[in-house]
């Protein structure tokens, strides 16, 4: 484990390249949010050193994704995060099932190694990115890192993201998703939460975010202060056991009674919103013929995934 010189060390040049970063995209009119790293450490870790973090995670507005990701090849920064089916999912399934697509895509800079976790949305919100981004901008503020001003969540909706972070990963990112909510439910009043609900619902997030607070007994308590349920979705059972996305939809897709729902369902997955593959596809950004290819490929790729889904749907759960 590193000691807390090692990390502040860390962490502070992470700072200078996030500074680089944000900066750069300023200049070229793409306006971004530093998620996680410094921004959870200035209000939950007054001790420094002592909250690792090894990538730069950046809110970008969706508008301008594709700008942005232009400019990340520019800078020598290439796609490590392979595309996926799960990538290119339509937000209009749910919050349960839908809400587990594309939500970011991870580049590395081989030169000096640096991470870039490039976000058009936040993880488990039932809003569409650019919902989400209207509705995140007034709890926007500013906070200087690496000597620069940079826009960072505001504590409610950095309370959110503790919840949804933890909801998201489970017991795989346990140790520093825990220590993040600890921190948070122990420091955020209860003022602060109530925004947090009400924020939560706007992104059609209020599930996620209860499941995220049932992770520690603190969380637990102020989820029934609340008044939100805090145990995990079924869905959210079988993302914590390491499943692949399909096999969310197979769960789902086997409790749907309704036929015209399933046949909805499926048409959906395998047949998303041209507006959807574009957020998830840089294949299908290519004119009508890359989209055309996007969804054959999306096609193929869920036949090839579909019996690992089954298999995975099929297994019980404690």
């Amino acid at each position: 484990m590193r000691g807390a010189p090692d990390v502040a060390a860390s962490t502070f040049r992470l700072d200078i390249k996030a500074a680089e970063v944000h900066g750069a995209f300023r200049d070229a009119g793409i306006r971004t949010v530093l998620l996680k790293g410094r921004s959870i450490a200035a209000l939950l870790y007054p001790e420094p050193g002592t909250r690792p973090y090894d990538d730069v995670d950046l809110l970008v507005d969706p508008e301008a994704l594709s700008r942005a990701e232009q400019l990340l090849r520019r800078w020598d920064f290439e796609v490590f995060d392979p595309e996926s089916p799960a990538r290119q999912t339509d937000g209009e399934l749910g919050p349960e099932v839908g809400a587990q697509g594309r939500h970011s895509r991870a580049w590395l800079r081989s030169r000096d190694t640096l991470v870039v976790d490039l976000h058009d949305n936040l993880p488990q919100i039932g809003s569409d990115p650019r919902q989400a981004w209207k509705t995140l901008e007034p709890h926007l503020t500013t906070l200087s890192v690496g000597g620069t001003d940079v826009e960072v969540l505001d504590e409610p909706a950095t309370a959110l993201l503790i919840t949804l972070h933890a909801a998201h990963h489970g017991e795989q990112w346990r140790t520093t998703a825990t220590e993040d909510l600890e921190r948070a439910t122990a420091t955020f009043g209860s003022g602060c939460w109530a925004s947090t609900l009400a924020l939560a619902r706007e992104l059609r997030a209020e599930r996620a975010m209860g499941a995220g607070l049932g992770f520690t007994e603190r969380g637990r308590e102020i989820g029934r202060q609340l008044g939100i349920e805090t145990d995990p979705t079924p869905a959210l059972e079988l993302l914590w056991s390491g499943a692949p996305w399909s096999a969310t939809f197979v769960d789902a897709f086997r409790n749907e009674s309704s036929q015209r729902a399933r046949a909805r369902m499926a048409a959906r997955v395998l047949w998303p919103s041209p507006d959807a593959m574009r957020r998830g596809s840089a294949l299908s950004r290519r004119g009508r013929r890359g989209m055309a290819a996007a969804y054959l490929l999306r096609i193929l790729q869920l036949g090839r995934r579909l019996p690992a889904a089954l298999w995975h749907g099929a297994r019980p759960r404690g």
